[in-house]
């Protein structure tokens, strides 16, 4: 907020919007004479950032996008720029935590300004399949693996019935350990967030991965 008067009505709620000021009761869209030097260098900015990011140099639009996303707080241009730039224009799926974290926040800024663009609603819904996908593929991996550990305790004890008992605290530990590598819980609380999300649905709020693969990428480190 700018505490000036607008030149229409006299309010003092003023917002910056796309290289103007907006005043928030009557709507009239004007500039401050005083403060044109500095809307020209935001703007021109804004427009190198965006250059930046049409031919694909994300590191450089993203370094500039940041610095000028607490400038104007109430101008989407600088996040939805971060946004592209840390999904390569919304083509990359697989985020590295830290980013996926920083997608996720920028995402929440803005559904509060109402910016958020078809193409990122399209975004959120192919995340949205594939994150389904994988966890379907991850449920029924968890049940072959499982069940193989049934039939194998079933097998063994029909032909040691004195073991019975020894297998059975095998089979639990088997089951328990897959289920720690293959972060079962971690899926199933994923599959709920996924499940019951309102449209449109921030798609960074859970992670796009294979926990099993990871969990044994990070054992072989």
């Amino acid at each position: 907020m700018r505490e000036q008067k607008c030149p229409n009505c006299g309010g003092n709620e003023i917002v910056f919007d796309n290289g103007r000021y907006k005043c928030t009761f009557c709507g009239t869209v004007f500039t401050d004479k005083t403060a044109d030097k500095a809307t020209y260098k935001y703007a021109s900015r804004i427009s190198q950032a965006t250059e930046h990011l049409k031919i694909g140099n994300y590191d450089r639009a993203y370094s500039i996008a940041k610095e000028l996303e607490d400038l104007h707080p109430t101008d989407s241009n600088p996040y939805a720029i971060i946004l592209l730039s840390l999904t390569s224009k919304l083509s990359d799926y697989h985020l590295e935590e830290g980013k996926r974290q920083e997608a996720s926040d920028v995402w929440d800024k803005m559904e509060q300004l109402n910016a958020v663009a078809q193409p990122m609603i399209d975004y959120a819904e192919i995340m949205y399949r594939k994150k389904m996908n994988m966890l379907k593929a991850a449920f029924i991996r968890d049940a072959v693996f499982i069940g193989f550990g049934i039939i194998m305790l079933i097998n063994a004890s029909l032909k040691y019935p004195g073991w019975s008992k020894l297998f059975v605290i095998l089979d639990i530990l088997y089951s328990a350990y897959y289920c720690w590598l293959s972060r079962t819980s971690e899926n199933v609380e994923m599959y709920k967030i996924e499940k019951y999300r309102e449209i449109p649905h921030n798609p960074f709020l859970t992670p796009l991965h294979d926990s099993l693969l990871e969990t044994l990428t990070k054992k072989n480190l």
